[in-house]
């Protein structure tokens, strides 16, 4: 694996709880038109996320390009 790849991606861990409280502010941000959409993720994305978070279906997911979010169990 290249250097520089291994530089661009961040891993984040946290607990399921953590993990609904960020998507939730994630879609009260674009909400109240204080963060730009990112293009990866759609508004009706960001609620099925919330919703296979809180059903225990996902361990892990990218709100930014940048950054893997792994829920902890």
């Amino acid at each position: 694996m290249r250097q520089d790849s291994l530089n661009t991606m961040n891993e984040m861990f946290v607990s399921r709880s953590s993990a609904l409280s960020l998507i939730a502010e994630e879609r009260r941000l674009r909400h109240d038109g204080r963060q730009a959409a990112s293009g990866s993720v759609s508004d009706d994305d960001l609620v099925r996320l919330l919703l296979d978070v809180r059903a225990g279906r996902i361990e892990a997911f990218r709100l930014r390009a940048d950054l893997t979010i792994r829920i902890m169990t």
